[in-house]
Formats: C-alpha cells, sequence, structure tokens
C-alpha cells in the first residue's frame, strides 16, 4: 500500500505502475525498466517509492545524466518524502549524511566508491541512456540494493538490448488513454507532404547537425518558417527544435525581426542566462524559445501551447520527447498545436501511437546500419567516435591496394583508448541536397475517427474471415469501399492497422501508405470513370450518326425498289421487303437472358470499355455473345461469356486477353478470370 502526500498524490494509473513494479521486484527480478509515457508523472511516482525504502530505514539513489533532471529529482523528492537531498555531481558541495542523494552519472563513474550494504533503492533516470559498462559499474557498488531504471521510451538507437541491465519491462498505461482522461493534452497536427530533403545528409546515431541545418537553410528559410508559424500559431507560446544551435540562434533572431520576443538556447549556454531565459519563458515574457538538443529530457512547462520542429531525426527516442514537451495538460489552451516540418510524424508515429514495447535487443534502422559507430575492447561498450577522434593518425595499404587508415578514440565509459581503422572508400557520397527555397503547403491532418466506418471494416473483417491477415484485410477494404474510400481519414487508417493485428512497432507509418495508395486508388477511379464517360459520349455520337446513315440507306433503298416495281411490274414493294427479310442474318439468341438481365449494367460498363480498345472486338460482343455465368469469389469473379464461333478468331486477333480482363475487372468491380462456351445447339451439331 503506496502512502501519498496531499501535495501530490498518485492517480490510479500511477498506483497501478507502482504496484507492478513492486510486485515484479516480489517475484525475484532484482532490476526492474519502468515505461510510462512523457508527461505521466515518472518523477513522482519514483519519489513515492523512495518514500517507501525511507520508512524501512533504507537509502535512496537517484542517477541521471542532466543537469535539468537532477533538479526535477530533487524537488520532488524533498517534497514528497519530506526529507533534504544531497547532491553528488561536480561544482555542488556533497551531503553524505542524506538519506536521498542525486547523482550526475559522470561525476558518480568517475569516483573511487566501496561497496555501500545500505543503499536499498537505486534509480536510473531516463534509462534508455543506460551503457552497459557505466551503469554495470555502479550497480556493483550497491549489491543488495533494489534497481529501477524508468523511461518514456525504452529503446536504444545503437541496437544494444537494455536486457544487459534490466531483468523485467513493465509498461504503464498508454498516451491514448492519457489523453482521453485529461491527464495529457489533445493535439492537432499540420504537417505537409513536401517535407525537408535529407538525402546526402551523413548519419551515424542522427543527422549530422551542421550538413542537417544546411540542407533545411538551402530548403526552406527562417522566413518561410515564421509565415508558417504565424498562419498556425500566431498568438501561442511556443517551442521551437532547430537542426543545430546556429539554426536555432538564426530562427530566434528571424522571429525578433517580426516583433515576436523570441530567445534561443543550447548545451552551452551559461546556467545562469539558461535558468534566467527558462523563467521568463514560463512567465510568458518570452513567446517562443529556440533550442538545441536540450530541451527534451526534464524540462515541464504546462503553459507550452504549440511545438514547431524542424529537426528531422532518425531516432524514435527524440521525436517523441520534443513533442511531449507540448502534452502537459492546460485547460486555458485547450489542444496543443503540433507542426512538423519533417517526415518525423510518419515515420516515428504520433503522441498517442500505440507503441509495443519489449525488452529485447532492438534492431539497428535500417538507414543507420552500423556508420560510425565502434565497439570497445575493453568494457564492450558501442559508441561514436568524436570528430576531432577522426582525424587520422597514419595509414597504410592492403592486399588490394587501397588505403587503411588508423585512428584513435577514448571510450566515454571506461575512458580506455581504443584503436581502430577504416578502409578507404570510393563509393560515391551523395551530396547534401541545395534547392531553391520552397513553400510547403501546411495542413491539418485528419485524425479523427468514424466509428460507423470502422464498424463497416470490422463487419467485413468477420464477414471474410479475415482475422489475423493483415494485407488480405487491406485488400478487401479497397475493394469493398472503392467509393468512398476517399472519405477514409488518416485517423479511421491508424485503427485499421491496430485491429487488423498488423505487426508493425509504428502503426502511423503503415497508416500513412495505406492513406496515400487509398488516395491513388480513388484517383485511378476517377480517371476510369471519366474515361467510360467520354467512350459512353463517343458511342452514343457514332450510334446516332450510324442511324441516320441508316435511315437515308432505307430511303436510298426503299425508292430503288419502287423505280424496279414500276419497270418490272411483277413484283410489288411488299414482297421485295419481305424477300430482304429473309435474306437478312439472323442472330441466335447466346447466354443465359436471367444473367445478361441481372449483370446488364457492369456489361455495358465493359462493352463501352472494349469498345475504346477495339469497335470490332465490341461489335462482337454486342452481336454475338452473351453473358453465361457470373460467380463471385471473395477476391474474384470467374465469367462465363457463351459466344458464336463465327467471327470468334477475328474477336481474338482484335483484342488482347490481359486488355479483355482488365475491361471486364473495371466493369465488374473486381478481378475477372474470364472462359468462353459455345451455345449447347451449336455444340451437340458437332457430335
Amino acid at each position: 500500500m503506496i502512502f501519498c502526500r496531499s501535495k501530490y498524490p498518485l492517480r490510479e494509473y500511477q498506483k497501478y505502475w507502482i504496484e507492478k513494479i513492486f510486485t515484479s521486484w516480489l517475484q525475484g527480478n532484482k532490476s526492474v525498466l519502468a515505461q510510462l509515457p512523457t508527461g505521466a508523472g515518472k518523477t513522482v511516482c519514483f519519489a513515492h517509492i523512495s518514500d517507501e525504502f525511507l520508512r524501512q530505514d533504507g537509502t535512496v539513489l537517484v542517477i541521471a545524466h542532466r543537469t535539468e533532471l537532477i533538479e526535477q529529482a530533487v524537488a520532488k523528492l524533498e517534497a514528497i518524502t519530506g526529507w533534504s537531498a544531497g547532491v553528488i555531481k561536480y561544482g555542488v558541495t556533497p551531503h553524505p549524511e542524506r538519506r536521498i542523494q542525486v547523482a550526475s552519472v559522470q561525476t558518480l563513474t568517475r569516483k573511487e566508491l566501496l561497496p555501500d550494504l545500505q543503499t536499498k533503492l537505486l534509480i536510473f533516470d531516463e534509462a534508455h541512456h543506460a551503457t552497459s559498462y557505466s551503469y554495470r559499474k555502479i550497480i556493483e557498488f550497491y549489491p543488495e540494493a533494489c534497481i529501477l531504471g524508468v523511461t518514456a521510451t525504452p529503446i536504444r538507437i545503437d541496437g544494444q538490448s537494455l536486457k544487459d541491465i534490466f531483468n523485467d519491462l513493465v509498461v504503464g498505461v498508454t498516451p491514448a488513454k492519457l489523453i482521453q482522461q485529461g491527464y495529457l493534452s489533445g493535439f492537432r497536427l499540420f504537417a505537409t507532404e513536401q517535407t525537408i530533403n535529407t538525402t546526402g545528409v551523413s548519419a551515424k546515431k542522427d543527422f549530422i547537425s551542421t550538413e542537417l541545418a544546411l540542407a533545411i537553410n538551402s530548403q526552406i528559410s527562417p522566413s518561410e518558417i515564421y509565415r508558417i508559424w504565424n498562419k498556425y500559431a500566431q498568438n501561442r507560446k511556443t517551442l521551437v527544435f532547430a537542426a543545430s544551435v546556429g539554426h536555432s540562434k538564426t530562427l530566434a533572431e528571424s522571429f525578433k525581426k517580426q516583433g515576436i520576443s523570441a530567445e534561443h538556447l543550447d548545451g552551452d549556454t551559461a546556467a545562469p542566462q539558461r535558468f534566467a531565459i527558462l523563467k521568463e519563458f514560463e512567465k510568458g515574457t518570452i513567446q517562443v524559445l529556440c533550442n538545441y538538443q536540450l530541451l527534451t529530457e526534464g524540462y515541464d512547462c504546462s503553459s507550452i501551447e504549440a511545438v514547431l520542429c524542424v529537426r528531422p531525426t532518425k531516432s524514435l527516442v527524440l521525436w517523441h520527447q520534443m513533442i511531449g514537451r507540448g502534452l502537459r495538460p492546460n485547460r486555458d489552451r485547450g489542444n496543443t498545436i503540433l507542426i512538423d516540418l519533417t517526415d518525423n510524424w510518419q515515420q516515428h508515429g504520433l503522441p498517442n501511437e500505440p507503441l509495443k514495447w519489449e525488452l529485447t535487443c532492438q534492431p539497428v534502422p535500417q538507414s543507420l546500419g552500423n556508420r560510425g559507430l565502434i565497439k570497445c575492447d575493453h568494457c564492450t561498450h558501442v559508441f561514436v567516435p568524436l570528430s576531432n577522434e577522426l582525424v587520422s593518425q597514419a595509414a597504410s595499404v592492403d592486399e588490394l591496394g587501397k588505403l587503411v587508415f588508423h585512428y584513435q578514440a577514448k571510450c566515454p565509459s571506461c575512458s580506455q583508448t581504443i584503436e581502430f581503422e577504416k578502409p578507404e572508400s570510393l563509393a560515391y557520397l551523395a551530396r547534401v541536397p541545395l534547392k531553391k527555397e520552397v513553400h510547403p503547403e501546411i495542413k491539418e491532418i485528419d485524425l479523427s475517427v468514424d466509428k460507423e466506418r470502422i464498424h463497416s471494416v470490422i463487419k467485413l473483417i468477420d464477414q471474410e474471415r479475415l482475422n489475423g491477415k493483415p494485407n488480405q484485410i487491406y485488400k478487401a477494404i479497397f475493394m469493398r469501399f472503392i467509393e468512398t474510400i476517399q472519405d477514409f481519414t488518416l485517423g479511421d487508417w491508424r485503427e485499421i492497422v491496430v485491429l487488423s493485428q498488423a505487426p508493425e512497432v509504428i502503426p502511423t507509418k503503415k497508416a500513412w501508405e495505406l492513406f496515400q495508395e487509398a488516395y491513388r486508388r480513388y484517383k485511378n477511379r476517377l480517371a476510369a470513370l471519366a474515361y467510360i464517360e467520354a467512350r459512353k459520349q463517343q458511342a452514343a455520337q457514332s450510334s446516332t450518326a450510324k442511324e441516320i446513315l441508316g435511315f437515308s440507306n432505307q430511303r436510298e433503298k426503299l425508292a430503288n425498289l419502287e423505280v424496279t416495281a414500276r419497270n418490272q411490274g411483277t413484283k410489288t414493294l411488299k414482297q421485295e421487303l419481305e424477300k430482304g427479310s429473309t435474306n437478312a442474318v439472323v442472330v441466335p439468341q447466346v447466354g443465359n437472358p436471367e444473367v445478361g438481365h441481372q449483370y446488364r449494367t457492369q456489361w455495358s460498363r465493359t462493352l463501352n470499355l472494349v469498345y475504346g480498345n477495339s469497335p470490332k472486338a465490341a461489335e462482337f460482343l454486342s452481336k454475338s455473345a452473351g453473358l453465361f455465368h457470373v460467380e463471385s469469389g471473395r477476391f474474384t469473379i470467374t465469367i462465363t461469356v457463351e459466344v458464336l464461333s463465327e467471327g470468334l478468331k477475328l474477336f481474338r486477333s482484335e483484342i488482347k486477353q490481359p486488355v479483355l480482363n482488365e475491361c471486364l475487372s473495371i466493369g465488374f468491380g473486381k478481378p475477372v478470370k474470364v472462359m468462353f462456351r459455345l451455345p449447347a445447339t451449336l455444340m451437340n451439331s458437332r457430335h
């Protein structure tokens, strides 16, 4: 039972999360990784957990990697437990006598510590940053302690498994439920399909900031970024994520020139100046705050009303940390405005994404590969060398005559010097894209969900028995709802991806592909209908012309018959007409009249399409063929066409089978398999 102090009472989902953590410990899992979405109160929760250990006369050590995280942890721990906290950090006076200690991981790993059997709880804040050696080294100092790692995103971009540190993963409430319950803010997304092109921008763990800023500045200017912000987030307190330090400063200056109170922050901003700017931003004196690589983790400001992202990233973790800054609930602002000038939202999902977290080795994104990553031979830590460490110390020539460059780097985990080498690369390196300024068309992405439409999809899945078959579900939806497919929103497709039990880690990414495919099919359908209508008009005009010509020929024939009758005197006009009628070609009945009547609209549509490819083939089908049998399957239709043998050879030479199949498929609205048969009377006469 968790004791709750009135200042920070626990919510129901927080109580349940904490109970699952304690249950995991009781089950024998010494080291537990616990996931809770950004803004859900991880710090408050682990402060309450700490309070329980302090009540049992234990001591608590919290490990963090950022100044903001340390300060936030100290404030919450002291407020909830009632105990003063000591800080282990460079430049801060230590208080080793205090039962709560909050330490910088960098400072703690440099100290020569002795095993501390009194520490009963060891907490790692933002535990997805855990590196094997550094954190294992700290853990060894506290063999009797329960270990808790907390994070919103339990994944590492370099693919290393967090299972090296943690025995169990406890997953908390979903962001969607927090938004639904009002614990996180709702949001509106404004984005564009004309996103920033990052082709040629170097990437290790993530895009190289200098190259990324160059690519962005060559494509979209600060004035254009201001124009977009002014249109969709004017008068809103906005947090801007830029591509580099220089880019952030440029954006801040651009806003200032437009009369907007704006400032810039980065990791090199002096601490007093940083705190002063953040205070002014929270008060509202500063409206727009631009930053690079700073205000992602550990920064809480519930008065943020808009987030503007001008930084493409390959990191799912970073993206969700950035947009999470604007989701603290605030009754005064309504929904948070998210403006994304990149394709981050398509690649990494939305704030309420139903992500699937697992405590396993996560694959390195294919777009990253292992470029730039090296492994320490001493502690197995995988890291990216600093730019100054990529200056070659020496070079040699291998057996193939290629240069091999030799480097040295310092492992950030164990401080050992690592020697590594890289062969000469003769492959073509794409250049950073330099383009003229573009004016992307920003629009709000419709994330609404139509319950009736989703119910119809569920009904279709049940009828066709497609449960657990995502690709077949998508095909069936395209076929069944082809006439209204343009009405499906991205929100609808996200629900469908989840319903289909697809293995996609990020449903929005697949939903966006389906949304675009649906739009493409809708446009093709409109084009096909326009084509059919044009052929109908052409056929109607041709038919009218034939009727006029036939009427004229008939009049001429009647006139000639009258002249002949007068001259010969032995035949009347009536007799000549009767004789002419007996000499006319009689077309026998082909096909099944009932089937032909039932599918007359589809057959007529098919004939119009065939006419557009071959008038002679269409004439044969209309005069010497008819529908005999139509059998509709789950995904295809089998059609049997009864034909007269006369003219069949000419028909086959006039229109190719694939073209005929395509016309029938469009006419009947499903892929068609066609078979031909001769009338029964003709077949019997052959025996």
